[in-house]
């Protein structure tokens, strides 16, 4: 634990030189038994209610040491019995997964047998922030976490130890209790990434919502996880009738063109943000989702709310961008970074908004990393001149684009408050200055 805390003192004073920071120890910092005084055993029992806010704090990292030396030594008196079969370390572990994300609770036990890794957190004196990262990736305790609801929290301790027995086990139970509605039940944002879960784990979690466990809930974020179709059939609108959700985050899940023609469009459209970058999405499924959402409404885009979509990473191609057009149209921003867009998707996309009798609403739109060139830049203008901000890096653009870009701002009048050209083929000074006096 020293070793570590050395560790994290140097890496943080390289972020932010002078950083203070405070430790809590439980066993040493509250009086134990044998040997409390009545006092003191009345101080013990109210700072129980305490110190389980230290542990569930979203900003708070927690280190959990869940082996024993390797020797096997157990100081006599001591309860020997595994980490996760104790009462009292069960809880702290349940109440420290409740709400933080995976980069704040940590589990020293896994060094275990890693003797490189332990050895070089003995010789280093002053880690690099390398060392640091792999120490986060080798202790993260992420995997397959889950809310534990009251009931089963309940059910769990009824087999494990506790040093008082009885007393102690009612004590846990009434203070997960109180834990629970307070930070899970009036939790406004939750993120579960990189925690592993299957469509199953995604289901049971979404259950925990359709109960109203979480009623207060406005942001969640499950990206990175196993995720796919069984779980977007479990998204439906009793989600929406029993959280305040607004935004969802499902990028890096592989969701397929099946989980996404799953997703039902009275959750999808009726939220405010929706990320789905990276979930291996093709034109099929845009095809499909836009099908299904016509079939249950066909007046689905009238009563959408929604204004962000990220749609990055996927390979929708030309085709895919001509099937969303309804919905790129009728949303604030869009993200289409590198999803195989070209020429055409610019001609298409530039020909419906020309034909178009709905208002646009669209006013940021990213197409970084897509191979556009100046004359799917040029087909686009029209469009350009009413956004705000425009990302265009790396998609094929000369000097020719960009002079383009400046006299359709000066023809229009357009001032975008943000312009991305990196990555492209210009190098004339001129010409970027010129472009920069248009933002």
């Amino acid at each position: 634990v020293q070793r570590v805390l050395r560790l994290c003192h140097d890496y943080w004073n390289q972020e932010e030189p002078a950083v203070r920071f405070g430790v809590f120890w439980d066993c040493c910092s509250l009086f134990q038994n044998p040997g409390r005084t009545k006092e003191q055993d009345e101080r013990f029992r109210r700072s129980l209610e305490g110190i389980l806010y230290l542990y569930m704090h979203p900003q708070i990292t927690v280190w959990q040491q869940t082996t024993f030396p390797s020797s096997g030594f157990v100081p006599t008196g001591r309860n020997a019995m595994g980490y996760m079969q104790r009462g009292w370390t069960f809880t702290e572990f349940s109440v420290s997964t409740l709400v933080k994300d995976s980069g704040k609770v940590f589990d020293l036990g896994r060094l275990g047998d890693d003797a490189s890794l332990r050895q070089t957190l003995v010789e280093k004196l002053h880690p690099s922030f390398p060392l640091y990262s792999a120490l986060e990736e080798q202790c993260s305790v992420g995997t397959k976490r889950f809310p534990c609801l009251p009931e089963n929290f309940n059910h769990k301790v009824e087999n494990l130890s506790f040093s008082n027995g009885r007393d102690d086990r009612q004590l846990v139970q009434a203070l997960y209790k109180a834990s629970f509605e307070s930070l899970f039940r009036n939790a406004e944002f939750l993120s579960y990434d990189q925690l592993d879960w299957s469509d199953e784990d995604g289901k049971d979690f979404v259950a925990v919502l359709k109960k109203g466990h979480a009623s207060n809930l406005r942001r969640l974020e499950l990206p990175r996880n196993r995720l796919g179709l069984r779980f977007c059939q479990s998204l439906d609108s009793a989600v929406l009738a029993n959280t305040e959700l607004q935004e969802l985050v499902l990028s890096g899940n592989p969701l397929g063109n099946d989980g996404v023609a799953a997703l039902s469009a009275n959750v999808i459209l009726k939220l405010e943000s929706v990320d789905m970058e990276n979930v291996g999405l093709a034109s099929l499924g845009c095809q499909a989702f836009m099908d299904n959402a016509v079939l249950a409404d066909n007046s689905f885009l009238d009563q959408s709310r929604l204004k962000i979509l990220r749609l990055g990473n996927n390979h929708l191609g030309d085709d895919g961008i001509r099937v969303l057009v309804p919905i790129l149209f009728n949303v604030e921003t869009v993200e289409l970074k590198n999803v195989g867009m070209t020429e055409l998707g610019c001609s298409t996309l530039s020909s419906a908004f020309l034909r178009t009798k709905r208002d646009v609403r669209l006013r940021d739109l990213t197409l970084n990393d897509n191979i556009l060139t100046d004359r799917g830049v040029a087909s686009l203008m029209p469009l350009f001149c009413r956004l705000k901000e425009l990302g265009l890096k790396s998609v094929g653009m000369t000097e020719e684009g960009c002079r383009g870009l400046i006299n359709a701002s000066r023809t229009s009048g357009a001032k975008w408050t943000h312009l991305f050209i990196g990555g492209n083929h210009v190098q004339n000074c001129r010409t970027i200055r010129t472009l920069v006096e248009c933002t």
